[in-house]
């Protein structure tokens, strides 16, 4: 004779099983903000954590993964409408980097370096919803093993 109490543990474990969907346990994405703007809110203790350079929540990420090895936490990257004047490197353990609005979040390079590289990248990152001005070289891809998506970015007054 079965005993109730075994049904009754394993069919709610199921339904959360079935819901949170397969893969959703083992692995996470953790959000990070970056706004160049003076915001009081802003800091990197608060939750979602906040940079004032793309390139910084990047590199923290990156560390993460890094001191971390044995973890499955990929991170995305919410940039607010602003604009940004620097390079970028995109490193592995970021996911994901947007922006919010196209056309008001904004790269500005008058450097005759890429605005974005993405070199030997091993996993799969997406960077999309930015304008990029002032720039001879906006994006450039090299010895990635990856999928790099590239989507809905603008390209305008550039140089050279």
């Amino acid at each position: 004779m079965r005993s109730p109490g075994l049904v009754f543990f394993f069919i709610p474990a199921f339904i959360l099983l079935a819901i949170a969907g397969p893969g959703t346990l083992l692995a996470s994405d953790t959000q990070i903000i970056v706004n160049n703007a003076t915001d009081a809110a802003c800091s990197t203790t608060a939750t979602p954590a906040c940079y004032g350079t793309i390139q910084g929540a990047i590199d923290y990420a990156n560390s993460v993964i890094t001191n971390n090895t044995g973890t499955t936490v990929t991170y995305s990257i919410l940039v607010e409408p602003g604009t940004y004047s620097e390079t970028i490197t995109l490193k592995p353990g970021v996911s994901i980097v947007q922006g919010r609005e196209t056309a008001r979040t904004i790269l500005n390079n008058s450097g005759t370096a890429p605005v974005v590289t993405a070199s030997n990248l091993s996993t799969a990152v997406s960077f999309r919803n930015f304008s990029f001005i002032n720039t001879s070289t906006g994006i450039v891809v090299s010895s990635s093993s990856s999928v790099i998506n590239i989507t809905n970015n603008v390209f305008y007054g550039t140089i050279g």
